[in-house]
């Protein structure tokens, strides 16, 4: 069980953003037009259910099930080694375009966020803001497949961007819960004025 925990608050930083704590996907469900903020709130509890509960556990079942637990194995060789126990070559084609479509939607949700932010902070530079867009349409993606290509061309090891997206994920962690803290008594008047308006309808 020891050596679980440090990986699990690791992955806990890295994909619960929208639990509030990290402070990425907020940004979105802040922007959503809906007659109560809690209610959006809501919907944000569904995504790290369903990211959680139902993908990662089904994940970690599927690698339990097949007996590839005792190999020693972690990550991406561990899944693929299960589903290959299973599926046999197909496994590969499976796993390359689930990854792609899980890339894909990342950096599209990414993309998002920074749009986001453009549009909020530059409303009144509205040159300035378009020159950003303009970049973050065609620049974002082209830095990360470049470093992304480099990593592989110099042999850099996986674990070395692990590292870094726990350290990069995790210091925003104390600065938000610091405003988590200071806003909550809001967010309670929030929760018992959603309660009271729709509890009984």
């Amino acid at each position: 069980m020891s050596p679980a925990v440090p990986d699990t608050i690791c992955y806990t930083s890295i994909h619960e953003d929208t639990a509030q704590v990290n402070g990425s996907a907020p940004h979105i469900h802040a922007t959503a037009k809906v007659d109560h903020p809690v209610k959006q709130g809501m919907w944000s509890i569904m995504e790290v259910f369903i990211d959680t509960i139902i993908v990662c556990t089904t994940t970690a079942l599927v690698v339990v099930a097949t007996g590839v637990w005792q190999t020693g194995r972690g990550g991406v060789g561990a899944i693929l080694q299960a589903f290959e126990s299973v599926y046999g070559p197909v496994a590969p084609v499976i796993l390359y375009i689930t990854l792609f479509l899980f890339v894909l939607t990342t950096s599209t949700g990414w993309y998002t966020y920074y749009e986001v932010e453009a549009r909020y902070w530059l409303k009144n530079k509205p040159r300035l803001m378009n020159a950003l867009i303009r970049f973050f349409q065609v620049g974002s993606p082209l830095i990360v497949w470049a470093v992304g290509a480099t990593a592989l061309l110099y042999g850099v090891v996986p674990a070395v961007f692990w590292i870094l997206g726990d350290i990069t994920s995790g210091l925003p962690i104390y600065v938000n819960l610091v405003v988590l803290l200071a806003l909550s008594p809001i967010i309670f008047k929030e929760v018992k004025d959603f309660e009271s308006r729709f509890s009984t309808g």
